[in-house]
C-alpha cells in the first residue's frame, strides 16, 4: 500500500530529527563544558598575573599565530576580502574584542561563578538586545 511507504519515511524523518537534535544538543553541552574550563583557566591566570588587559590581549594575539601559519603554508584558505566586507566587519570585530577584553577583567574582579552565569546568558541577553535595538522578535524555540 502506499501509505506503508510514506509511514516508513516519516518513521525514517523521526529517527533523523532525534539524530539532528542529539548532535546539537552535545554541541551546545560541549560550549558549555569548555567554557567552564576556560572561565577557570582565565582565572588561575588572573591570579598568577594581575593584568587583565595584558591576558585578554596575549589571547587575542594567539589566535593570529594559529591561523596566520595555517594562510601562509596554504593548509587553509585565505579569506578574500572585500573593502566593503572589511568595513562591515570592523565594528564587529571592534565589538566583539570589546566583550573578550570585559570577560576577562570582569573574571578577574570576581567569582567564576558569577562571570560563567554572566557568560552562559550571553545568547538569552542578545535575543533581547535584538528585539529591543533592532525590533527583530525571534520564534520562541529560539528564546
Amino acid at each position: 500500500s502506499s501509505s506503508g511507504g510514506a509511514a516508513a519515511v516519516e518513521e525514517e524523518d523521526s529517527g533523523s530529527d532525534l539524530a539532528d537534535t542529539l548532535k546539537t544538543g552535545s554541541y551546545f553541552a560541549l560550549w558549555y563544558l569548555f567554557n567552564i574550563g576556560y572561565n577557570i583557566y582565565n582565572k588561575k591566570a588572573l591570579n598568577a598575573v594581575a593584568y587583565p588587559w595584558t591576558i585578554a590581549t596575549i589571547q587575542m594575539a594567539t589566535g593570529i599565530l594559529y591561523f596566520l601559519p595555517l594562510w601562509l603554508t596554504g593548509l587553509r584558505k585565505a579569506p578574500k576580502l572585500s573593502l566593503d566586507d572589511l568595513k562591515t566587519l570592523f565594528p564587529i570585530a571592534l565589538c566583539h574584542t570589546g566583550v573578550h577584553v570585559g570577560a576577562v577583567i570582569a573574571l578577574g574582579a570576581g567569582a567564576v561563578s558569577f562571570a560563567h552565569i554572566v557568560k552562559a546568558s550571553e545568547p538569552v541577553v542578545t535575543c533581547g538586545a535584538n528585539a529591543l535595538l533592532l525590533g527583530e522578535v525571534l520564534p520562541a524555540k529560539v528564546y
